[in-house]
């Protein structure tokens, strides 16, 4: 063990424990200078420390090695963290090796000054030991109560302690977290970061996609670190920070959305006012020219019931588009979403039953009270659930889950089907005005259930794969 440098006009009287010491050992404490004024308590045995009541203050121990058996002996738990000094008249001190004791003196060759000098060492193994456990203790504190998650993974990448925060972000305890790469919603994500790691013993903060132990979306800043490496073995450990900013990340997806709402309306509004006035113009032409005209044959009147026809589809077209884009006037009353759910479910029955739909419903067991338009939301929700029931027309076995959970103060309603699912790039445009893949309607409903919840503070959000399934997901703000 490495010498500490001491010095003894540093050190203030402390309180030593003497266990049964012989008089040599005696003689040679009773030469210690004048000034080594410390407190001293004697005791025969081991059995006598139940009688001491100043045990917590002890500082020193000294034993007489007669008194104990064998190293594996632990002289008493309350004296387990209090440094021992062994003093024994054998020479080879092998079996003494133990960590138990600090320093062991051989009375035969003993002095007072060898004495001093260990009890010295002893103290100053004290002091060191007590700082450090006040250091350790510190930067527990500061790893349990720090508001980002933070954990700690051994060479394997298996999470071996975490803080409290990562606990609750993940929903975990202790032991169900096994390894990193179980924090990812895609492996591929972790695969690049660790490589990167490895290279540079850290990485920039990325943001990624990360999943708890109930399997529900996180949306985190992530940074690992390589933070220790013993030189003699390997023995890497790796850090982990992570930010949970999925919060921030719906409030920054609604403004987005809501912006891309405003700026569809004025488009909408520009080119509705551009092409009604030629529109009309066109209908009043045509009715004119129809006064004028004597229809002779079956050809005229074909193509006039053609203009009118087609005139007034575009006249549809742009009126559902205003109607689709711009702020609907919403009634606004404090009213519980559970009726309103099981409503939607109700208008949307006979489909369900006509498609021989399993329907499985969640999570609508007790009231929840929001301020909201009870038909618009209603309306929302049924026609996300007619888009359901359409998807799984060519299916086999047809399921429709629908399940409203509670995350902190947002109640996110999903909406599953197993139907015939999307490709990426259908799910990027599905909400665009006029775009649809069926052979009929005008493409506008998606736009027009999204503006709704928009103006309701929720946020509609869609995950698909093709052949396999989609699931609509309301993120609604429990204000």
């Amino acid at each position: 063990m490495k010498e500490l440098e001491i010095s003894r006009s540093t050190i203030k009287p402390k309180t030593i424990l003497r266990i049964g010491l012989t008089d040599v050992a005696l003689i040679c404490f009773n030469k210690l200078p004048k000034d080594f004024e410390w407190n001293i308590i004697d005791i025969p045995n081991f059995e006598s420390l139940t009688g001491i009541k100043e045990l917590k203050q002890i500082d020193v121990c000294c034993v007489n090695d007669s008194l104990v058996s064998n190293t594996r002996v632990l002289l008493n738990d309350k004296l387990s963290n209090v440094p021992t000094i062994l003093f024994t008249e054998k020479d080879d001190l092998f079996e003494y090796s133990s960590k138990r004791f600090i320093k062991h003196l051989n009375t035969g060759h003993l002095t007072s000054s060898t004495v001093e000098n260990t009890l010295l060492h002893a103290i100053a193994f004290l002091d060191q030991k007590r700082k450090l456990k006040i250091q350790n203790e510190r930067y527990k504190k500061l790893f349990q109560h720090t508001i980002d998650a933070v954990f700690i993974a051994d060479q394997d990448f298996k999470i071996i302690e975490f803080n409290n925060s990562f606990a609750k972000l993940f929903k975990t305890e202790e032991g169900e977290m096994k390894e990193i790469r179980d924090l990812f919603y895609d492996y591929t994500k972790f695969e690049e970061l660790l490589t990167r790691t490895k290279k540079n013993g850290t990485n920039k903060v990325i943001k990624v996609q990360m999943v708890n132990t109930r399997k529900e979306i996180i949306i985190a800043k992530f940074k690992l670190s390589r933070i220790h490496e013993k030189f003699d073995q390997i023995s890497t450990y790796y850090q982990g920070v992570i930010e949970d900013v999925s919060d921030l990340e719906t409030v920054q997806l609604k403004l987005i959305e809501t912006e891309k709402m405003n700026y569809s309306g004025k488009m909408a509004r520009l080119i509705g006012h551009e092409i009604r006035n030629p529109l009309t113009n066109i209908f009043l032409a045509t009715d004119e020219l129809k006064e004028e005209v004597e229809l002779k044959s079956d050809d005229s009147k074909i193509l006039f019931e053609m203009i009118k026809r087609n005139s007034t589809r575009i006249k549809d077209l742009i009126d559902n588009l205003l109607h689709s884009t711009s702020l609907v006037e919403l009634n606004m009353k404090k009213t519980d979403l559970i009726p309103i759910i099981k409503d939607a479910i109700a208008l949307c029955e006979d489909r369900i039953i006509l498609k021989e739909i399993d329907l499985k419903v969640s999570g609508l067991d007790c009231a929840i009270l929001l301020d909201l338009d009870i038909e618009k939301f209603k309306i929302a929700i049924a026609n996300i659930m007619i888009n359901a029931t359409e998807a799984m027309s060519e299916t086999e076995n047809p399921q429709l889950f629908i399940e409203l959970t509670r995350h902190d103060k947002e109640l996110n309603l999903t909406i599953t089907d197993n139907g015939c699912g999307m490709d990426q790039s259908t799910l990027q445009n599905i909400y665009n005005p006029f775009y649809t893949k069926k052979k009929t309607g005008f493409g506008l409903g998606l736009t027009h259930v999204k503006n709704i919840l928009l103006q309701h503070d929720c946020l509609l959000q869609a995950t698909s794969e093709l052949n396999k399934g989609t699931t609509f997901t309301i993120k609604i703000n429990q204000r």
